[in-house]
Order: structure tokens, then C-alpha cells, then sequence
């Protein structure tokens, strides 16, 4: 961009990380597009659908999945780069598009805020392979 070009690199990167997190690029599965675009897409149903995955070995401390899980974890990752916020704009867009899910929205906000938790833990310990996101689950409930 051409304030890119008329910034210096520490202006430049002040400037964008005041932009929220939804509205920065995601290039996630070959999308282009925003986190926000990422999240609302169609085949997201628009930002309806949720994936709450169960642990084996804790079923009633499920994580969340899918696209908000994905999102949740590169949020967790901008924030821990600076950008503040990013995990919280994920979550709120969540409670926003699944209000009337019938696991209920205090089930997923807190799905949501495990994932956040223990992706930053997980990051922290140099796991990243071991992220909540990509763990596998027994099964999976969807919208």
C-alpha cells in the first residue's frame, strides 16, 4: 500500500496492527480473503456453524474446531506478536453468529475461551503441534 511505502517499518507495522484482526488478510486453506471473509463465508453457513470438539479424555471440556478454531489459533498468535485483541474479536463474532446454537451460547463462549487458553499454554511450552485445534476428537457437533 502507499502508506506502507511512505512509513518507516516499525510506523508501518504500529498501523497495521491498529487494524482488527478480522480485517486482516487470511490466507488460511488456500482462502484470500479477511479473517472476517474466513469466518462468514457460504460454506462457514455464513458464520453460523460452529464445530465444538470433545477431548477423549475430558468430553465435558470440549474445544472449539473448524474455522473458528483455525481463526482462534493465528488470533492467538497475532496477539503474542502485539496485536492485542484478536482473540476477544474472534470470540465476539462467534457469540454474535451462534447465539441460538443448540449446545447453547455459554457452552461455546466457553468451548471458545478453553481453545484461546490453551493454545496460548500450548504455544508458550513450544507445542505448537500440539495445539487444541488439531487435536483429535471422538466426535464432532455441528449446527
Amino acid at each position: 500500500s502507499r502508506l506502507a511505502q511512505t512509513l518507516s517499518p516499525s510506523c508501518y507495522h504500529q498501523v497495521r496492527s491498529m487494524e482488527g484482526f478480522l480485517e486482516s488478510r487470511c490466507d488460511e486453506e488456500g482462502f484470500h480473503g479477511t479473517w472476517r471473509d474466513f469466518l462468514t463465508t457460504p460454506e462457514n453457513d455464513h458464520g453460523n456453524h460452529v464445530d465444538v470438539k470433545p477431548k477423549k479424555k475430558k468430553p465435558d471440556k470440549p474445544f472449539v474446531g473448524g474455522r473458528y478454531g483455525v481463526a482462534l489459533e493465528e488470533a492467538v498468535k497475532a496477539e503474542m506478536r502485539g496485536q492485542n485483541g484478536a482473540a476477544g474479536e474472534v470470540i465476539d463474532l462467534l457469540a454474535q453468529k451462534t447465539g441460538s446454537h443448540p449446545l447453547g451460547l455459554e457452552h461455546i463462549l466457553k468451548a471458545a475461551e478453553r481453545t484461546e487458553e490453551k493454545t496460548k499454554k500450548q504455544i508458550n511450552k513450544g507445542k505448537e503441534h500440539k495445539l487444541p485445534v488439531w487435536e483429535d476428537s471422538d466426535s464432532s457437533s455441528s449446527d
